[in-house]
């Protein structure tokens, strides 16, 4: 999968490269279950309506892994820009979804053969990175542990 400042990349049969122009992202959405499984965030990976249906079955089929998509957040800029007119940071597509809990010993070595490998949401708390992301959705999703 690749990913670029110019494109976003939809995972469509293969892979295929589409502008944003050509699609709405995939919006979160408060209420997903995470009780039987683990938030899970692929940072840079934009999920429209419209592929999002093959990104399932792309984790199911290449990583033997069942997923429910929670959905796209758009990052804040780092603390340090947020005063900035135009900030340096913020603005990248994360993808967020719940790996289900009966393939988290499955998946978790496997997503390191991914570019930019997907991250639990609970190492983002851990590391003191969440007021990276909008507080609506962190008190839809505050930390799990």
């Amino acid at each position: 999968m690749e990913r670029s400042a110019s494109t976003t990349t939809a995972i469509r049969g293969s892979t295929a490269i589409l502008t944003m122009t050509d699609l709405e992202i995939l919006r979160w959405k408060e209420g997903v279950d995470t009780e039987n499984g683990v938030i899970t965030l692929w940072s840079g990976l934009t999920v429209t309506e419209e592929t999002v249906g093959d990104v399932v079955d792309f984790f199911k089929d290449k990583l033997e892994t069942r997923i429910t998509p929670i959905g796209v957040v758009v990052t804040l800029p780092n603390a340090e820009h947020r005063d900035m007119e135009n900030p340096e940071t913020g603005g990248r597509h994360d993808f967020f979804f719940v790996v289900d809990g009966r393939d988290v010993t499955k998946f978790a070595p496997r997503r390191f053969g991914l570019q930019d490998p997907p991250r639990w949401w609970e190492d983002v708390f851990f590391n003191n990175q969440e007021d990276i992301y909008p507080m609506e959705f962190r008190e839809a999703y505050p930390n799990p542990v």
